[in-house]
């Protein structure tokens, strides 16, 4: 009799926690509906950065960059390409304080109506010396 009443306590409590548990992944108040073992797929960028290389896309000309946004790691907003020198391979890239910073050509990617900087964060941005308006002139 105890057996019994044992194991109907451990079936009935075990279909209660799995559905509790099942809980964690869908969501409503987060807006969160996730499968078991599910993950967001990796970005071309992610997957470019395990393999220790860049998209090679460099066979542009800079001043096809001008007034594009600028998009770095983890495709963070860093500002809009404002002015190119062509000659030193650089473009101005202007943030939000309404500045300048110098950017190696090297380091951008034209990636139609956007630019890429997959190796810049904006803390990198930050730090980067302002340039005057007159520096960069074409």
């Amino acid at each position: 009799m105890k057996f019994s009443q044992m194991a109907l306590l451990i079936v009935v409590s075990s279909g209660l926690c799995g559905s509790a548990m099942a809980n964690f992944f869908h969501n409503p108040n987060t807006n969160t509906n996730l499968n078991v073992g599910s993950a967001p797929s990796p970005t071309p960028e992610d997957l470019q950065a395990a393999e220790g290389r860049l998209a090679s896309r460099s066979d542009f000309d800079l001043t096809e960059l001008l007034g594009k946004p600028v998009y770095g790691k983890d495709r963070s907003y860093l500002g809009s390409v404002s002015d190119v020198d062509p000659d030193r391979n650089l473009a101005a890239v202007r943030i939000a304080s309404n500045q300048a910073v110098a950017v190696s050509g090297r380091a951008l990617i034209n990636d139609g109506p956007r630019v890429l900087a997959p190796s810049l964060t904006a803390s990198d941005i930050a730090s980067m010396p302002r340039i005057p308006e007159s520096e960069l002139a074409r």
